[in-house]
């Protein structure tokens, strides 16, 4: 009887380990506006390289004035890119380049516990 309750006890263990590495086990990136690859973005990408990592913007923001976040400092272009939970104000400088980038992240307690565990 023993036996049993020790076998049964370490095959919970064993299940409850190997759920848990399956549910926290990094994925691919996905394409598009992801926290990934909002951290990639670097000052000084031209609009096409911005598109490619991130997709087609959700909205041109240059001639209005945004209701939160800045506006464009000059006679750049402002943008902003949404994805599930992430997303980010870009703004372009009048040749083309990224000049600034306002993200906001709304994790989750998966994607805070990933990041910590750099997962």
């Amino acid at each position: 009887m023993r036996r049993w309750r020790r076998r049964t006890l370490v095959g919970l263990a064993l299940l409850a380990i190997v759920s848990a590495l399956v549910f926290l086990w990094p994925t691919a990136e996905p394409p598009g506006v992801t926290r990934t690859n909002l951290k990639r973005l670097r000052l000084g990408m031209s609009e096409a390289e911005v598109q490619a990592l991130l997709g087609p913007p959700s909205a041109d923001l240059t001639g209005q004035a945004p209701a939160s976040g800045p506006g464009p400092a000059g006679q750049g272009r402002l943008l902003r890119y949404d994805g599930d939970g992430v997303g980010a104000q870009v703004e372009f400088d009048p040749d083309g380049r990224l000049a600034r980038i306002f993200p906001y992240v709304r994790d989750s307690f998966v994607e805070r516990l990933r990041s910590q565990l750099r997962w």
